[in-house]
């Protein structure tokens, strides 16, 4: 929380909102801006959230207790003295301009690169940063695995956090001397407007496939949601600023956007017509070597990492990178070395004749792009771990386990955190999906006894995919968060093949 500066008049701070009635005096200053009650104290405004769980109307009362300033609210609300009460329409953007407000748009003071789409968010963040931190330029991220900058890192409760958070650390960031910040948005964080009150320099568009159907409904309100910021209307429905439009043309939404957004935009894919044209050279178990070319300028780009689809990972940072007007050369230099994304094909070594990949993958389209891509460069079998998480889309479940089952020769079904689900009922959806396929598969519920049984399995010149959590560090099982880490867990088991046991 910030209680050292000053902040802002509450009459300033309730007129950037545009509220549609005010009850209360507004005498005062604002010195922080919430949406958790619990972290309220004197001098800060509480933005009482409508969300899925829990209505945050139901707290203005403990925020008043705790010497709030005023509550942000949707709604008339009881019992809570003499609290000003500020009513806007949309108390989600509410939040994100009182905060932008509050901590003085920092997001203005430096430029904002973030990316959205199903795949590839936290690749082409973690490129983004590289590169520019190789050139010498300081960069701070937000994003799924960590928000980091400096020497400072935060652990990350969502891929996008909250909008007053975002204001919070973006401010930090730029007091602490950062020059871009790269920023991970997710379908959540869109839907919930926790961009609101920000500027952005340029948003990139990974791709769009299926995912988090459970909180979005269908199919069609995914991609509206994923496709609603590269339009003006939305952007000035959500306060919000966006410069530079980055999208990927080898992606059909994508390519749709690219004709129909009216934002300054840079196009990019390995299709023909792409402003960023990329051209596969070499792909196989070391990396793949790309062929760039951009306005008038090409290089070559030895990218350290497998699978084509981290050649458009590559494109999408290299575009979003090309709006701050660095040489496409020096971005190929720095891309090529580009060390491990933490999780995201990230190759397990222990000195074993066959290859083990941790993977984030939780998708279908996301599981097929790393399946296709370990098939072309591997000599050997494809043996594939993978779950389904609880209380999420149950639709591709067994989606998931078709993709699994046509791309692997054989596939372990184990346990992606259940939470509140039963585990056997999740692994009996998915099962449908591998009986479709006629594939060889084995279902171990207990994670790590699936994780030792793929590396057993495994035989010279076979790749091992442990698909799923990537970079998390626990496993949910109810409400439980369980230490849990897929890499650990498979470094242990190849350290005591190692020693001669098998």
């Amino acid at each position: 929380m910030v209680q050292d500066r000053k902040g802002i008049a509450l009459s300033d701070l309730s007129e950037a909102v545009r509220p549609v009635e005010v009850k209360g005096d507004l005498q005062g200053r604002v010195g922080d801006v919430t949406c958790d009650s619990r972290e309220v104290v004197n001098g800060t405004v509480f933005v009482a959230l409508s969300g899925t769980r829990e209505d945050g109307h139901r707290f203005v009362g403990d925020a008043a207790k705790r010497g709030a300033a005023a509550a942000i609210v949707e709604h008339a609300v009881k019992g809570v003295g003499s609290l000003p009460l500020i009513r806007v329409e949309d108390s989600m953007k509410a939040l994100g301009i009182a905060s932008a407000e509050v901590h003085r748009h920092p997001t203005r003071e430096v430029p904002v690169l973030a990316e959205t789409g199903t795949n590839g968010k936290t690749t082409v963040n973690h490129m983004v940063d590289w590169v520019l931190e190789s050139l010498g330029r300081s960069c701070g991220i937000i994003g799924t695995i960590s928000y980091r900058w400096k020497e400072k890192s935060l652990e990350a409760n969502n891929t996008t956090p909250g909008a007053d958070t975002i204001q919070r650390i973006c401010r930090s960031m730029v007091d602490d001397g950062v020059d871009v910040i790269g920023l991970e948005l997710s379908s959540h964080g869109i839907d919930r407007r926790r961009l609101s009150g920000s500027s952005l320099h340029a948003l990139a568009l990974t791709n769009v496939a299926r995912d988090h159907l459970d909180y979005h409904g269908d199919w069609e309100s995914y991609r509206a949601v994923k496709e609603r910021l590269f339009f003006q209307e939305n952007l000035d429905a959500d306060g919000l600023d966006l410069k530079h439009a980055v999208l990927n043309i080898d992606d059909s939404v994508g390519k749709d956007l690219a004709c129909r957004t009216p934002l300054p935009r840079t196009t990019f894919g390995f299709e023909e017509g792409a402003d960023l044209q990329g051209t596969l050279m070499r792909s196989d178990a070391a990396g793949l070597h790309i062929h760039f070319e951009h306005a008038g300028e090409e290089a070559e780009v030895a990218l350290p990492l497998v699978g084509t689809f981290n050649g458009s990972n590559a494109l999408a940072a290299t575009g979003l990178l090309l709006t701050l007007e660095l040489e496409l050369p020096e971005i190929a230099a720095a891309l090529a070395d580009l060390p491990p994304v933490p999780g995201r094909m990230e190759r397990i070594e222990r000195g074993q004749s066959f290859t083990v990949f941790v993977d984030f993958a939780h998708t279908p389209d996301g599981l097929e792009h790393v399946l296709r891509s370990i098939r072309s460069v591997v000599p050997g079998r494809v043996i594939t771990l993978f779950g389904c998480g609880g209380d999420r889309d149950k639709g591709k479940r067994a989606e998931m386990a078709r993709v699994v089952g046509r791309g692997s020769d054989l596939a372990i079904l184990t346990d992606d955190n259940p939470r509140t689900e039963d585990p056997a009922s999740i692994r009996a959806d998915a099962v449908k999906g591998l009986d479709e396929t006629g594939c060889d598969y084995e279902v171990i519920g207990d994670r790590a006894m699936a994780i030792e049984r793929a590396i057993r399995a495994a035989r010279p010149g076979d790749a091992v995919i442990l698909a799923g959590k990537g970079h998390e560090s626990f496993q949910i099982v109810g409400e439980e968060k369980i230490p849990f880490l897929d890499r650990e867990v498979a470094e242990g088991v190849l350290d005591r093949l190692g020693d001669g046991e098998r």
